[in-house]
């Protein structure tokens, strides 16, 4: 369905224009949300991934190391 008006205020005369689609797919398909595995795109962490990150430490120098502990275990990943 598509419907045009033309309107006009004190800027001066506008055509206001109404589309709408109509698809065969079922209300409830389109309303419902997706499984949680597809939330987020491939490759993107979701919201509910959590990351606790890479413990390590800065020197009074500027230099920053990482804990043996941490590099121990990136070594056998």
């Amino acid at each position: 369905m598509h419907k045009i008006t033309e309107k006009f205020n004190k800027n001066g005369v506008y055509f206001l224009v109404d589309v709408q689609y109509h698809y065969g797919t079922p209300k409830e398909v389109m309303e419902t949300t997706p499984p949680e595995k597809d939330k987020a795109p491939d490759g993107q962490l979701s919201i509910d991934d959590v990351h606790e990150g890479v413990e390590y430490a800065v020197e009074g120098d500027g230099t920053v190391s990482v804990t043996e502990k941490q590099e121990a275990e990136e070594v056998t990943q």
